[in-house]
């Protein structure tokens, strides 16, 4: 077989070492020169290997495959001139889904899919199952396939970018946590988004599950559960406890206290998990104990410091509108708070955040390539909370803590990407803590 390997960032590199095998030609690009010439040095020495300087309309009439990076996108000129003369596209999970014979957990969402895969992968550990976690997690599904069996369960993190390209994916159980407006700067429009979504459930049967909110209507062959309410097969939330509900049969799994949760999004979060964990038929002692131990990731809304009786909250996660809203929501019955919004451009309309504001905000730090169109929302709907323009989150975070007094807080939540001012959401939110204790260090 020969492939076009397009894209070479984890996943490509993953497809190099799985596919560089007798009988196949591989042909590697990349858009960043500096990463070809890289490629050039590491595949010097490798006969099937072939680095281009660019991909030519006879290297589409040669290759039998493409696959292509996550960060490639489906209306790149390269992909839609090989679709017109018939050449196949397929992304880096097509083809470790096509390959693997194991349990697939598939989980996607707008919002709060690292969190589910984490805590569906840790209570499986738990459960002392021969389980990987792969996918957008940053572990390429073709990384893990040759050390996989039929037993193997991989619990992945399913991006739309991943399911642009997939037509034999199947997964036992997946999971559309949610679906709210995202990454509209790639897609058509926020249909074109949420049907890329629902890619995911593509080639389930009667046999096979699929975990949804109390809210959301999807078509399919598979069993439907939905977690959030009350229903024949759910999971939800009574009088203090989780409950698992199967037709006739209902369960206590434990208390909500259990655990420590921050927010009505990681307790659906913990729900969808539970709901995962019993379809695996995994028994509640693991689920407890696994619940009672797991560690809430790093910038989801977590409180970071705590200096002179003020809180400050790194919510730099909240990539896109939805996310900021329910970080807003958690703030409905707390202390007076100032809100930093902002960063790099993704086409967003943000009159949603401000039509939710919690009465407890008392001011907004509009930061980043988006600070003028958030301003402007902001003047057209005649919002009476103070708003103030900024070119950094360093002195978004200087301006805010001059403004903070004791029993308030500061919280980053974006609705926007980092990419503007860092590599990625991390790096923000460690900058965020860095800065806040810069100030306070000047302060003393």
């Amino acid at each position: 077989m020969n492939y076009l390997i397009y894209g070479l960032s984890k996943s490509g590199k993953s497809c190099v070492r799985l596919l560089n095998i007798k009988d196949n030609v591989l042909y590697l690009f990349d858009d960043d020169r500096s990463v070809l010439e890289n490629a050039k040095r590491e595949y010097a020495s490798f006969n099937n290997v072939k680095v281009l300087r660019e991909i030519s309309e006879i290297t589409l009439q040669i290759v039998d495959e493409i696959i292509v990076s996550p960060s490639i996108s489906k209306n790149n000129k390269i992909i839609l001139g090989a679709r017109e003369i018939g050449v196949p596209v397929i992304s880096e999970l097509e083809l470790g889904a096509r390959l693997f014979k194991g349990t697939l957990v598939a989980i996607t969402g707008t919002n709060g899919k690292t969190t589910t895969v984490e805590l569906v992968y840790h209570i499986l550990k738990t459960a002392e199952k021969e389980v990987e976690k792969v996918g957008n997690v940053g572990i390429p599904i073709t990384s893990k396939i040759d050390s996989h069996t039929k037993k193997s369960i991989f619990v992945c993190e399913v991006s739309s970018f991943q399911l642009e390209h997939v037509s034999k994916l199947h997964a036992h159980i997946s999971a559309i946590l949610n679906i709210t407006p995202d990454h509209l700067n790639r897609y058509d429009s926020f249909s074109d988004y949420a049907n890329t979504k629902l890619n995911i459930t593509i080639n389930q049967t009667k046999k096979d599950y699929l975990v949804l909110s109390s809210d959301q209507n999807v078509k399919g062959e598979a069993k439907i559960f939905r977690f959030g309410r009350k229903a024949p097969n759910s999971c939800f939330i009574k009088d203090g406890y989780f409950v698992f509900k199967r037709k006739f049969f209902q369960k206590k799994i434990c208390k909500v206290s259990t655990c420590e949760v921050h927010g009505q999004h990681n307790l659906e979060n913990i729900m969808t998990a539970i709901l995962i964990a019993k379809l695996l038929k995994i028994k509640n002692k693991y689920i407890i104990s696994a619940l009672k131990t797991f560690k809430f990731l790093s910038h989801r809304g977590e409180k970071v410091k705590e200096i002179n009786d003020i809180s400050f909250y790194d919510d730099s996660k909240a990539t896109n509108v939805d996310a900021t809203l329910k970080a807003l929501d958690t703030f409905k019955d707390k202390q007076n708070f100032i809100l930093i919004l902002g960063g790099s451009d993704k086409n967003y309309s943000y009159d949603e955040i401000f039509r939710h504001l919690p009465k407890s905000i008392k001011k907004i730090i509009a930061m980043g390539d988006v600070c003028d169109k958030i301003y402007r929302t902001w003047k057209d709907l005649k919002i009476n909370v103070p708003l103030e323009r900024v070119d950094s989150l360093k002195e978004a975070v200087m301006i805010a803590c001059e403004d903070l007094r004791k029993d308030e807080a500061l919280l980053l939540s974006p609705a926007s990407a980092s990419l503007n001012e860092f590599k990625n959401y991390s790096e923000r939110g460690d900058f965020f803590k860095k800065y806040v204790e810069e100030y306070y260090e000047g302060e003393k």
